[in-house]
């Protein structure tokens, strides 16, 4: 079920695909998706975990292996609740679009639509981030080449990695590859975090959006001031009106409950 408005979410809709995360897509590629980013996680974890093998272990260590460690275990975890559990978030994208469909006043419409370009806007600005992130990484790791061409000394500016791991190999000589493992492995963890997270964030802007018109709603039948109609017909106008805004606020009161649930 689509609607003209989603277009709204197509960003949240790519970075979902790319994680092989987006609701509605049924090919096999989705498992092979799943399974590289599953293996390259894991293939760093390991190499993290070994330097507790050929180095001193102190709380030092410890502390900065696992704080790379611990988030990429918990992406793991999430992308694989996610991946194979995704009948939840289907299921709010589904009564999302349904809700674009049974907002018909044009100042609602203009709620739900202020409310969802904030959502869009969030989702790029932490692909921003994502992007500035992984720059300042390359530059970094990179910074002792670059010099070496700007400034050349005698021999080459030393290479190593900021990332504590442990690969039993040449570090200077296989940089290249150790560094692109790197890059791929994070931006892979990042974009996991990014994609889950922004649509989350969608559907609490949207939940906003939704009590703001049940707002809007009870607040238009209490200033109702026709006078045209009598005292009866009055009454049953504003009643139906608060009703109007009750239901619309009972259905984002549902919309939270399965988000947090």
């Amino acid at each position: 079920m689509f609607v003209p408005k989603s277009k709204y979410y197509n960003v949240n809709r790519l970075l979902l695909l790319i994680c092989g995360l987006w609701p509605y897509q049924e090919s096999k590629f989705k498992n092979i998706q799943a399974a590289f980013y599953v293996t390259i996680l894991l293939s760093y974890i390991i190499l993290q975990l070994t330097t507790f093998i050929v180095a001193e272990c102190t709380i030092n260590l410890v502390t900065k292996v696992l704080s790379i460690v611990l988030p990429m275990f918990v992406c793991i975890l999430k992308h694989g609740a996610f991946f194979y559990n995704n009948q939840k978030m289907r299921h709010l994208t589904n009564l999302m679009w349904y809700h674009w469909t049974i907002i018909q006043d044009e100042q609602e419409v203009a709620i739900l639509e202020k409310y969802t370009k904030f959502s869009k806007r969030f989702t790029i600005y932490m692909l921003h981030f994502f992007v500035l992130g992984m720059f300042i990484l390359i530059i970094g790791h990179m910074l002792p080449i670059i010099l070496d061409v700007i400034e050349p000394l005698n021999s080459s500016r030393p290479r190593h990695f900021y990332i504590l791991m442990e690969c039993f190999i040449d570090e200077e000589k296989y940089f290249f590859w150790l560094l692109l493992h790197t890059i791929v492995t994070i931006s892979t963890a990042l974009m996991m975090i990014i994609s889950v997270g922004t649509m989350l964030m969608s559907y609490t802007f949207h939940a906003c959006a939704m009590f703001k018109i049940a707002s809007y709603r009870i607040g238009d039948a209490m200033t109702e001031t026709s006078v045209e109609t009598s005292s009866l017909q009055k009454d049953c106008a504003i009643c139906q009106k608060i009703i109007n805004g009750v239901r619309i606020h009972r259905k984002a009161i549902e919309f939270v409950f399965l988000n947090n649930s």
